[in-house]
């Protein structure tokens, strides 16, 4: 087995390929203010209270504010395609950095692969996504809701990292992100997303490599600011040099200005198994996970458990990013998520995701290419049902 240092890809709403949408609340008397999940680029339904991939559900109601919608990841599936994502520069040769939506992400590379000189103290990412959303989705009373309008779709999203410390025991890494969704022909959507997070990698401890993440970000809808999440995430990664386990924990607080019985923490846990198809070579794998969440909400009505297996498969054409390498994927999610009611049997949830992507290397930095995302909901409450179809091209650059 290869010892390799664990390099962290930080996404916007980490905690988000998988992150689970929290449960409806109750009626509210207020005016309901309705959230979007993050955009085209992610075809995940729930919201995710998690950030491992884009996205969090944040319950809203208005005179007073909405809860955003986090993407997640929920049933999220990786990905938010909008998900913003730092890499800091790899500590060993054997290691390098993989900005891949929103997930916690460690690279064996290739001993023979060229490395670089110097480290940069700076690193950034940045995404411009630009496609077709057939059912613009919404957080109301902290579960999504269904708006059945079709949209053209719009997501930014950007990161800046600096490496603020390396010592003996590891780096230290500060970084800010931000992000701004926009539907056309749904403005009552529109979400800005920005906040910070500090990412430590510590040196390897017997077999495995820590690390964790701190962050906190900040949701503002259609102009107004809506919520506040921070969260928790510390991690452990074992690699070798045909297989990688990861296992992450999770703890968010969501603080939703203006409806603050709607507030909660969600505790997750979640374990992906990465088989690599060459050794040491990560850009071609099988990715299997399967997480665990819950939901507990000052209004106990609003509580939730999921469960939520995936697959995935990553396959590269080509040997390293330059022009003509093109990155293809393919994921799957399956989401069972049980709300707590007090006084009847609470709604049962089974949410499907699939995501299809291609991403061709125009220079070593720069990428550019379509996906295509479904989601599918089903549910004994038949207002919870819906489908929906995600399409555009999404261009990222990563230094």
């Amino acid at each position: 087995m290869i010892r390799s240092t664990l390099l962290l890809s930080l996404a916007l709403g980490l905690a988000a390929e998988e992150a689970a949408t929290p449960a409806p609340a109750p009626a509210l008397e207020a005016t309901t203010v309705t959230l979007p999940t993050v955009v085209p680029v992610e075809a995940t339904p729930a919201p995710a209270a998690t950030f491992e991939a884009t996205t969090v559900t944040l319950p809203t109601v208005v005179p007073e504010a909405a809860a955003p919608a986090p993407a997640p990841a929920p049933a999220t599936a990786p990905a938010p395609e909008g998900a913003t994502a730092v890499a800091p520069p790899a500590p060993s040769p054997v290691v390098a950095a993989a900005a891949e939506e929103e997930d916690i992400i460690l690279v064996p590379v290739r001993r023979s692969a060229p490395q670089p000189k110097t480290e940069s103290l700076v690193s950034g990412y940045a995404s411009l996504t630009v496609g077709y959303d057939s059912n613009v989705l919404q957080v109301s009373a902290n579960d999504v809701s269904s708006t059945e309008s079709k949209s053209l779709a719009a997501s930014v999203d950007a990161s800046v990292g600096v490496r603020i410390l390396t010592t003996a025991l590891g780096r230290l890494t500060l970084a800010g992100t931000a992000g701004y969704d926009t539907y056309p022909s749904e403005h009552t959507a529109d979400l800005l997303r920005y906040g910070g997070n500090l990412a430590a990698a510590f040196t390897s401890v017997g077999p495995a490599d820590p690390g964790a993440v701190v962050s906190y970000s900040r949701f503002v809808l259609d102009g107004d600011a809506v919520a506040n999440v921070t969260s928790f995430n510390p991690y452990a990664a074992f690699v070798g040099t045909r297989q990688v386990g990861i296992i992450g924990l999770s703890a968010q607080y969501l603080d939703f200005l203006q409806q603050h019985l709607l507030s909660g923490k969600t505790y997750d846990a979640t374990y992906r198994h990465w088989l690599l198809w060459d050794e040491n070579v990560i850009s071609r794998r099988l990715e299997l996970s399967l997480r665990g969440a819950a939901f507990r909400s000052l209004d106990q009505r609003n509580d939730y458990m999921a469960w939520t297996p995936g697959a995935a498969v990553l396959w590269r054409f080509g040997d390293e990013p330059a022009p003509g390498t093109i990155d293809a994927s393919l994921r799957t999610t399956w989401e069972r998520r049980q709300y707590r009611d007090m006084d009847t049997p609470g709604e049962d949830q089974h949410i499907f995701t699939a995501r299809a992507s291609g991403d061709a290397w125009l220079t070593d930095w720069l990428t550019a290419g379509p996906y295509v995302a479904t989601t599918h909901r089903e549910s004994n409450n038949d207002f919870s049902v819906f489908r929906r179809l995600q399409f555009g091209v999404k261009t990222s650059a990563s230094w």
